[in-house]
């Protein structure tokens, strides 16, 4: 997925990547933390991703000052519905977003 890789901006030291189901579709979901806040990419099932949204507008790289050798951003179901939520480690506490 050219949209979340290095070409278009996206660095290991500023924008974590990870994967996780967001969704109880079609398998494991790309969550991405950029400048601007979270981005999803979800899975078609096949290998490959529908085009990449932003859905949270905070824990970015610049959308509330998120640093990765700071605040860890994490995903896991909070909540016991089998999908992840956002779990982030800020400066001020722990916060979490259902996505």
């Amino acid at each position: 997925m050219a949209e979340l890789g290095y070409e278009t901006g996206w660095r290991v030291e500023k924008h974590p990547r990870l994967m996780a189901t967001i969704t109880l579709d079609l398998g494991e979901d790309i969550v991405a933390f950029g400048d601007h806040g979270v981005w999803t990419a979800v899975s078609n099932g096949d290998g490959s991703f529908r085009e990449p949204k932003l859905v949270v507008c905070q824990f970015g790289y610049v959308a509330g000052g998120w640093r990765v050798e700071k605040h860890p951003r994490l995903l896991a179901d909070t909540t016991g519905g089998g999908k992840a939520d956002i779990v982030g480690f800020g400066n001020d506490g722990v916060f979490v977003a259902r996505i």
